[in-house]
């Protein structure tokens, strides 16, 4: 078999679509290249080198085994083995062999194996608690023991996002704070500036009293909080205890749990202002208990909705058994009467349910995880409710689900909701506990991608591991924490975290684009990187004006932006890889913190997006500028303001370059005769300080709408196709066209391209 010359830049390079694109000869881009292929005939993109550049092609490629590839003008030397690059080259034994992680997998590249443990205390500590702040760095918290005849203090433990223990948070990670003669630590939140609010409860000498400690983002008491970082509250003359925490907009804190009434208990909430007074627009003094029924009430979980108001889940005693309770209250404290007629709720289940977690969908459903007692074990428990507090009957038909596990008990601790509306339930399970995550459908069904049917259990030690609190980090993965027994018969802060998106092997990279068939309608397609096959993914998208696609660099996940620059408002979706069905995030609005814009403002025409090698996601939008893009909320900061029609962005491998493609109207119309726009095209870079212009002139006028980074450091562009597709190589520090070709296609205009690099560059 006759081989061309290689291009190496600055390593082994998977370029499969370079390859095959229909080029003849190695002369004609000089591009790497093997055989001649059958031709993709429905794709248009271009290959460019990012400065600094280098073109020297030497020696040609052996027909098999080992490759040793060398640039000349860059002076690289590559030793390159048949890594499994899904270039459809079996003959020369290039071919795709690696699995990687599906769904419910441990993460390996967390911790050990997926999993962490962390000692704490003279002889132990519970997890029970879990947040994940803006840089990714995992928070655990709980009580450990001090020594001291079994009281307990207040603990708290940060990790790097690979499981490392944070050494700039306290002493080596770890912080303990005594208060009261027996303080511990049950539920944690961040704040918007970094700091780490915990709440539990302590012992006053004669009963226990809420508490909530708030801790600067080094470790250390934030004197600025009631004086000495510690608050401590009685509700009544009884027992007093918070299980729960939420911040809400304006900082303020909101504590829930349970106060005891002289002969039951009931729900109990407390608002703190953010210096850690009361908050004296709340209920009573700050202070607020509800009586559900006439036996004991325990409020377990809150949650705050998009429009203020405070959402308590729990259990509620019906003289019986107990049933799944859920209160919800008007921004005052007052119970909210548009909730069930009177603010309250309880669900019967089965012979005994109790609710341990909650969270509000982006529509603003509730979903209550749990337990339930089947007769003879417990099951989680799933209950998803509507606004008004009725249940959700497109929810498993009931609102209600329970899922066995395993044979025994199996209990519900904790939940969270994805990007993609799958509820994540973590507990745990069997007569040897040991960690328990179940997924679920937004529509109630066992989501059987992830793990065995749903479901995934995993042993930390040979002893019990508890399950008890769960969070889901920005690049979708699912963390656990709780705590797990150890050789001595005690117990250490525990952390698990799992793969939450299945990553396809080599065998089916492929490239993912979408097509604007007409205003406002779009149809996402692929093409096979083995076979070729260009396929519609799904039946289109009637009414869309999707204009950007990336996928997540670490889990393939792929996303979407779109919008006009009409009255409609931009959106950010996440894609179904295998059916192409869209699941809105929300709409991609100012998060106001910058302030740049005001809370809420519509960013409408969202070109592009483009996710960094940290996970963090950028767009661009016209005539805005450069935006930071929550995945899980579609909130964003604009970052960098810029007038003009930014159509896509990309950054570089090492994240430390974005560059982008501007179309500046008003030029004269392009070298191929396109009649239905004039343009030109800049492209752009932006180092983290500011925008430049690399270059002016791209593509001799072509309208360019899409851009992706290969492996490399190449980039792909995609035209806007009224006339037929051009692909070529450029070099964007003088903007010279090295070489191009026109290819016809029927998906002529291109408007975002994703290259899920996980599973294509190995």
């Amino acid at each position: 078999m006759s081989l061309c010359n290689f291009l190496i830049y600055p390593g082994c390079l998977d370029l499969v679509f370079l390859v095959t694109l229909g080029i003849r000869k190695c002369t004609d881009v000089y591009l790497p290249f093997y055989r001649r292929t059958t031709y993709v005939k429905t794709m248009v993109i271009v290959a460019i080198f990012p400065p600094p550049i280098g073109m020297g092609i030497s020696h040609p490629v052996p027909e098999s085994g080992t490759t040793q590839l060398h640039n000349t003008a860059l002076g690289l030397s590559t030793l390159c083995k048949s890594v499994g690059l899904a270039l459809g080259l079996a003959s020369i034994g290039l071919v795709p062999t690696t699995l990687y992680a599906a769904a419910g997998d441990l993460d390996t590249s967390f911790g050990t194996g997926g999993m962490v443990t962390t000692a704490i205390g003279t002889i132990g500590g519970y997890g029970e608690a879990v947040a994940i702040d803006d840089s990714g760095k995992i928070v655990v918290a709980g009580p450990s023991y001090n020594g001291s005849d079994y009281d307990y203090d207040f603990a708290v433990v940060r990790y790097l996002s690979d499981g490392s223990l944070d050494s700039s948070f306290g002493t080596g990670g770890k912080v303990t704070t005594a208060i009261g003669g027996d303080g511990s630590g049950y539920a944690v939140a961040i704040d918007g500036s970094g700091k780490i609010v915990v709440a539990g409860w302590s012992h006053n000498g004669s009963n226990y009293d809420v508490a909530v400690v708030r801790y600067l983002s080094n470790g250390s008491l934030d004197l600025s909080f009631d004086g000495d970082g510690k608050v401590t509250t009685a509700i009544g003359s009884g027992d007093d205890r918070s299980y729960a925490v939420a911040i809400d907009d304006h900082g303020k804190i909101v504590v829930a749990g349970q106060s005891h009434n002289g002969s039951n208990d009931d729900i109990a909430v407390v608002r703190y202002l953010s210096d850690g007074s009361l908050d004296t627009s709340f209920g009573t003094g700050g202070k607020v208990t509800t009586d559900i029924g006439s036996a004991a009430d325990y409020g377990y979980a809150v949650a705050i909705d998009n429009s203020g108001k405070i959402v308590v889940a729990g259990l509620s005693h019906n003289r019986s058994n107990y049933d799944f309770a859920v209160v919800r209250y008007n921004s005052d404290g007052s119970l909210d009467l548009s909730f069930d007629s009177d603010g309250m709720v309880t669900t019967d289940i089965g012979s005994d349910d109790e609710g341990y977690a909650v969270a509000i969908d982006d529509s603003g459903k509730i979903v209550v995880a749990g337990q339930s007692r089947n007769g003879s074990s417990e099951d989680f428990a799933v209950v998803r409710y509507l606004s008004d507090g009725s249940l959700d009957l497109s929810f498993d038909s009931d609102g209600k689900v329970t899922t066995a596990i395993g044979t025994g008990h199996d209990y519900g601790r904790a939940v969270a909701i994805d990007g993609s509306g799958k509820i994540v339930v973590a507990g745990f399970s069997g007569s040897n506990r040991d960690f328990a995550v179940v997924r679920y459908n937004s529509d109630g069904s066992l989501d059987l991608s992830f793990g065995t049917g749903g479901k995934v259990t995993t042993a930390i030690g040979s002893g019990n591991d508890y399950g008890r609190a769960v969070a889901i980090d920005d690049s979708g993965k699912i963390v656990v924490a709780g705590h797990s027994q150890n050789n001595d018969g005690n117990y250490d802060f525990a952390v698990v975290r799992y793969e939450f998106y299945e990553v396809p092997n080599g065998d089916t990279c492929q490239l993912y684009a979408v097509h604007d068939g007409g205003l406002n309608d779009s149809q996402l397609f692929t093409v096979n990187q083995t076979t070729l096959e260009v396929n519609a993914l799904g039946k289109g998208c009637p009414g869309c004006d999707i204009e950007a696609l990336d996928s997540h660099p670490q889990t393939d996940a792929l996303f979407a932006a779109s919008g006009d620059d009409t009255d409609k408002k931009g959106y950010l979706y996440q894609v179904n890889q295998s059916n192409g069905d869209l699941t809105i995030i929300g709409n991609i609005v100012d998060d106001g913190e910058i302030g740049n814009r005001p809370k809420g403002y519509d960013y409408k025409e969202v070109n592009a997006i483009s996710f960094r090698a940290d996970g963090s996601l950028w767009g661009g939008a016209e005539n805005e500028g450069l935006l930071l893009i929550n995945t899980a909320t579609a909130l964003a900061k604009l970052v960098v303001e810029y007038v003009g029609e930014i159509e896509d962005i990309t950054w570089n491998e090492a994240g430390t370059t974005l560059y982008g493609v501007e179309n500046i109207h008003n030029d004269p119309a392009d070298s191929h005769g396109a009649d239905d726009f004039e343009a030109g095209v800049r492209l752009l870079a932006y180092d983290g300080e500011k925008v430049e212009p690399v270059c002016q002139g791209l593509m001799n006028g072509l309208e360019i709408e899409a851009l992706e980074t290969l492996p490399g450091d190449l980039l792909l562009f995609g035209f806007h196709g009224s006339h037929n597709m051009n692909i070529g190589v450029i070099e964007p520090s003088n903007c010279n066209l090295i070489a191009e070709k026109t290819i016809s296609t029927p998906y002529n205009d291109v408007e975002g391209i994703a290259w899920p690099a996980k599973s294509c560059a190995k």
